[in-house]
């Protein structure tokens, strides 16, 4: 009896640290998971579960070997991380494009933040970078483990799972392994408080006219809730804006943002 009590509890304690198992989806192909480099820069691949993931190393590496890791849409609109890696920061890629924030997701993300930083070295404190439903993963994240983060960037992130389509409600709903999403709690609206308090910055940009994360169900009521709470957020709108093109044409504003940030640490 004391022998399978042990076991239980000894189960028990591992379940926190193991990695998860969930069915992913990948964003990119063989080609692009496995290659060298990344115009121009060295890029180190590897895998966290079943994903795809990555690093490019920046040609001179700031000396507090700064970093910013994104979980979706490698390459997609990706102007502000080649200016980062001219400027000295490491650019991660975790391939959770088509993940929905459940808990085995945020340990997705945990295991590729323990990977990077005692693996390879990279600062403890991570910036974080979420477009679109990437925006989801990282939003949920930034609020489940903020002393990781330097800062977050999203760029209309979905922040109400339940304003989406109904086929990405259901998969969502299949991820979470509910019955029904009545009174789901599992989207940023909700899961903020912990992120402004720990006084992170984060910068959102949204555009007006999204017809993909509409910005009136997503971007304004997180950015009012995130206020309200006291966080710390920088909010650029673009009006004429929809879901693409992500980020802004000239990156400078979002470098600068996510090397302030770093700066201040």
């Amino acid at each position: 009896m004391c022998a399978k009590f042990c076991l239980i509890l000894t189960l028990l304690c591992a379940a926190p640290f193991a990695l998860a198992e969930i069915k992913v989806r990948p964003s990119i192909d063989e080609a692009t998971a496995n290659s060298a480099q990344w115009n121009g820069f060295k890029k180190t691949n590897f895998k966290i579960g079943d994903c795809a993931a990555f690093i490019v190393e920046p040609q001179a590496p700031r000396k507090d070997k700064a970093w910013i890791v994104r979980p979706a849409w490698w390459g997609a609109f990706a102007n502000a991380d080649h200016e980062l890696l001219k400027q000295g920061f490491y650019v991660a890629f975790v391939d959770m494009s088509y993940t929905g924030a459940s808990e085995d997701a945020m340990q997705i993300l945990d295991r590729m933040y323990d990977v990077c930083t005692k693996k390879y070295g990279l600062s403890k404190k991570a910036a974080l970078e979420g477009l679109s439903r990437g925006g989801l993963a990282s939003l949920m994240w930034a609020n489940r483990s903020p002393q990781k983060l330097a800062c977050v960037y999203v760029d209309n992130p979905v922040c109400d799972v339940m304003t989406i389509s109904p086929k990405f409600i259901e998969e969502i709903r299949g991820e979470w392994g509910l019955r029904d999403m009545q009174n789901f709690k599992g989207s940023p609206i909700f899961n903020y408080k912990k992120l402004a308090k720990s006084k992170v910055p984060v910068l959102f940009i949204a555009g007006l006219l999204d017809e993909t994360v509409p910005n009136a169900t997503n971007a304004k009521p997180y950015v009012e809730a995130f206020r309200k709470a006291n966080g710390s957020i920088k909010y650029i709108e673009k009006p004429d804006g929809k879901h693409h093109p992500h980020g802004l044409q000239n990156p400078e504003p979002i470098v600068d943002f996510i090397k302030s940030a770093y700066d201040k640490i």
